[in-house]
């Protein structure tokens, strides 16, 4: 089933990693290294003080962020609307509105959750369950190379304000100042250098001339 992973899994990292980008989250980065390093600093951001509000970056995030986090999102995504659907089912059933069937239903509700959060950790297990073990460890190799082409191209979309950027600007709509000026502290903040002083201007005697502020040269006027 590593074939159903490829598409979804490209347009996730694509999406995610655009968003932070976009948000001032995540600078700019040339290596695996580094956007691994970045990452770790957003998962540990705090609430209100550099962490994204978007609920699925967040989610992508908690997972780990990365390759590995992807895929345990997306498995998380998959298997929560049948969780979610007989859940509501459950509360149309007359016998649920008791003590004891309001206790069954929070009880399985929890186990099932809890169940999700594991198989989506263990997503390799999920999606490539009693494969052969060239297809398996080829199926990694397949999925890795679509996460890394989501993530090439939405840092090259953002470079160039195409792609995932008009799609953020359509769905924000007009940008405030405010959230214009906050996303700038984000990449300010984030930005190498960020926080360093700027250079002292060069210390000139008394009566000199900076050379920018001066006129055309020419022959002097004659006395």
């Amino acid at each position: 089933m590593t074939w159903q992973l490829l598409v979804p899994v490209a347009l996730m990292s694509y999406l995610l990693v655009g968003r932070l980008m976009h948000e001032g989250h995540l600078p700019d980065f040339e290596t695996r290294k580094a956007l691994k390093a970045h990452l770790k600093k957003a998962r540990k951001a705090r609430e209100g003080a550099g962490q994204t509000r978007n609920p699925l970056v967040r989610r992508w995030l908690r997972f780990g962020g990365g390759f590995y986090g992807i895929v345990a999102a997306y498995t998380f995504f998959v298997l929560e609307p049948p969780i979610l659907f007989s859940l509501i089912v459950a509360l149309f059933d007359a016998d649920t509105w008791s003590i004891g069937g309001l206790i069954s239903l929070v009880v399985t509700f929890l186990a099932n959750s809890f169940a999700q959060v594991v198989t989506a950790l263990l997503w390799f297990g999920y999606w490539l369950e009693d494969a052969p073990t060239w297809l398996f460890f080829a199926g990694l190799v397949a999925v890795y190379v679509a996460y890394a082409q989501g993530v090439h191209w939405a840092r090259v979309h953002q470079a160039q304000g195409v792609g995932h950027v008009a799609l953020w600007r359509w769905f924000e709509g007009p940008v405030s100042p405010a959230r214009q000026s906050a996303a700038c502290r984000n990449r300010a903040a984030l930005s190498p250098g960020a926080g360093e002083p700027a250079p002292m201007p060069a210390h000139r005697g008394p009566g000199a001339i900076d050379p920018g502020d001066a006129g055309p040269t020419g022959p002097a006027d004659p006395a």
